[in-house]
């Protein structure tokens, strides 16, 4: 099981600083936010801001594939969509608090980037990619109300990063690859945004130059490209390492990067800070997971989730939480999933988390 890795591939105080740097726009969503946690609470002193987890589940058989929904204690798990009607082989998703949207990408044949209410209704594709590439990750600039999405090819050139507006207008290429020793992105998968420091990284695979390999940096232009985290990084030995999903903790800059390797014992969940120093394993081998595949952070109660993508723990794929510092073990969420396929992508609705 391990070849698959290869072929497929709360609330914060902010500083004065960031406070003056950010947009309009940014405060005004922060100002949305607080309102609605206000209004949550009203009625009830015990209420709290809703905190709930969407996964995406693929399978050999598409009438299989999921979306599902759970509350981070494990329980409610709720199926919102499922089988080739809505999506096939669903990989990354990112949840928009503000609009209520989730996005998700609809990966293998559909390669199309989709758009579901969070109850899972009112499903709209969004955009569909018209080139070799397959889609993998996905990630928001919610104040801009920009998509941006990974794609991996044969091709280099169809190995992309590509930015659309949320209504799938404005396609733009933000970098991609070529075979050659300057080759922006190699079969590229993971993909987070910092928009506090207008950071955007990407888990850059197979780059042609070996040094290339890892995790980089870009402007949100596609611009200032920066290694991060380099693949081979005596961290991880001689073993191949795939980044598969990454997200930002935006209150610090650091970076939470879940990777799966051909030797489990280097399968991993590390924190980065945003110039690449302080590199710590969280996280690692199969006493905690066989292939990370998805990764996501509640800040609001110091947990970090991961999506478990070979496990042959029941269900075969589960989500454990564990702690944000790498401290203690971890916790399985549910057995009850709409369906035990693999994992293939996490994201965490929260309006203490949006804030951020």
């Amino acid at each position: 099981m391990k070849s698959s890795l290869l072929t497929r591939s709360v609330s914060r105080n902010a500083s004065p600083l960031i406070l003056m740097n950010a947009s309009p726009l940014s405060h005004l969503r922060r100002l949305f936010a607080c309102l609605c946690i206000c209004l949550l609470s009203i009625g009830s002193a015990s209420a709290a801001s809703p905190i709930k987890l969407y996964i995406t589940h693929g399978s050999a058989t598409a009438s299989a594939d999921r979306l599902d929904r759970i509350d981070v204690d494990g329980t409610n798990v709720t199926s919102l969509a499922a089988d080739f009607a809505n999506f096939i082989q669903p990989d990354g998703i990112q949840i928009d608090f503000a609009n209520s949207f989730i996005f998700m990408v609809d990966g293998a044949t559909g390669k199309r980037i989709l758009r579901f209410d969070l109850n899972g209704g009112n499903r709209t594709v969004i955009h569909t990619v018209t080139h070799t590439g397959l889609p993998r990750g996905l990630a928001l600039d919610r104040d801009n109300q920009h998509i941006y999405f990974t794609t991996g090819a044969s091709a280099g050139a169809d190995d992309r990063v590509t930015r659309i507006n949320y209504d799938g207008t404005g396609e733009t290429t933000i970098a991609s690859g070529a075979v050659s020793a300057n080759d922006l992105v190699g079969q590229p998968v993971g993909i987070a945004i910092d928009k506090e420091r207008g950071y955007l990284y990407v888990g850059d695979v197979f780059n042609v130059v070996a040094s290339n390999l890892g995790v980089v940096r870009f402007n949100l232009d596609g611009s200032g490209r920066t290694q991060i985290i380099a693949a081979n990084d005596p961290t991880f030995g001689a073993a191949t390492v795939i980044f598969n999903n990454m997200t930002v903790d935006e209150s610090t800059g650091q970076l939470y990067v879940c990777a799966g390797s051909t030797t489990t014992s280097n399968d991993r969940v590390m924190r980065v800070n945003s110039d690449g120093t302080g590199l710590t394993t969280l996280y690692s081998d199969a006493a905690n997971f066989t292939q990370p595949v998805g990764i996501a952070i509640d800040k609001a109660n110091g947990w970090l989730y991961v999506g478990d993508g070979l496990s042959g723990v029941a269900p075969t794929t589960p989500v454990w939480r564990f702690n944000l510092d790498g401290t203690g073990g971890r916790t399985q969420l549910s057995t009850g999933y709409s369906f035990n396929g693999p994992v293939n992508g996490l994201a965490i609705y929260s309006a203490a988390q949006w804030m951020e």
